[in-house]
């Protein structure tokens, strides 16, 4: 990944390079974004060195998210979900009768995609 690449992927990290040393600072959202962008800054030519200050900050949209998709599968028993980076993941049990409604109402919710992993009984 080049340098621009990277920057767009990351565009709350501010590099700081000296003697080939980078120093990344600010935050990014998601679960070990912080060692990602360290692993792709120490891949550019010419880096000696990563300091990594960034910090890692939950993704407020997952929050929404999370609270809506949970009071959803309230209603469904033998149900669990998941919410990582606007993806719901559904794990468990259901009825044939209710995974429509279901999906309905999780579709309603508009999250980026639905990973259905239920076993249909």
């Amino acid at each position: 990944m080049s340098e621009t690449e990277s920057s767009k992927k990351y565009p709350k990290i501010n590099p700081v390079v000296k003697d080939g040393v980078v120093t990344l600072n600010g935050e990014c959202q998601g679960e070990n974004c912080a060692d990602s962008a360290a692993a792709l800054v120490r891949n550019i030519a010419g880096v000696k060195d990563v300091v990594n200050n960034v910090r890692e900050v939950a993704d407020e949209t997952d929050y929404t998210l999370r609270s809506s998709v949970q009071e959803t599968i309230s209603k469904y028993a033998g149900v669990q979900a998941d919410v990582a980076a606007g993806v719901i993941v559904l794990r468990g049990q259901i009825e044939r009768a209710q995974l429509q409604p279901l999906m309905n109402e999780l579709s309603a919710l508009n999250a980026k995609k639905i990973d259905n992993q239920l076993v249909v009984k």
